[in-house]
């Protein structure tokens, strides 16, 4: 998947390159379009769960304590509050995979000791890339 690109965008279709390192790490799980997608981070890895597989993936930044960083971008991306915890919420967000805009269902949970993730991209309701 050399070239292949996945990453969240604004409604004008604007990457954000914050999140590159994040989701350039799912790019092998998006590849088998999975319908759930679930995320925990670690201190420079996160632990994604899919189907029936698993896999600990490097998150590659020099930012110090990066994946706090993305996750709480995502919620705000998603229209969620990044101050909740405890708490469930769901959101949405879009990404750019490859030459299609792909609607993701997120949801979150924060406790004391991580923030989880999942998604659940839209793929039947993929729009190409005009």
């Amino acid at each position: 998947m050399p070239g292949m690109r996945l990453n969240a965008v604004n409604d004008e279709g604007v990457e954000f390159k914050l999140l590159t390192p994040f989701f350039r790490a799912l790019i092998p799980v998006f590849a088998e379009k999975p319908n759930e997608i679930r995320i925990e981070p670690g201190s420079s890895r996160m632990q994604v769960r899919w189907d029936d597989k698993s896999a600990s993936f490097p998150l590659k930044s020099r930012l110090h304590g990066y994946a706090a960083l993305a996750f709480s971008r995502i919620l705000i991306l998603s229209a969620m509050s990044i101050a909740l915890e405890g708490v469930e919420q769901t959101g949405r967000l879009r990404v750019r995979y490859g030459k299609r805009f792909i609607p993701i269902r997120v949801k979150s949970r924060r406790d004391d000791n991580s923030w989880r993730l999942v998604f659940r991209p839209a793929w039947k309701d993929a729009q190409p890339i005009s």
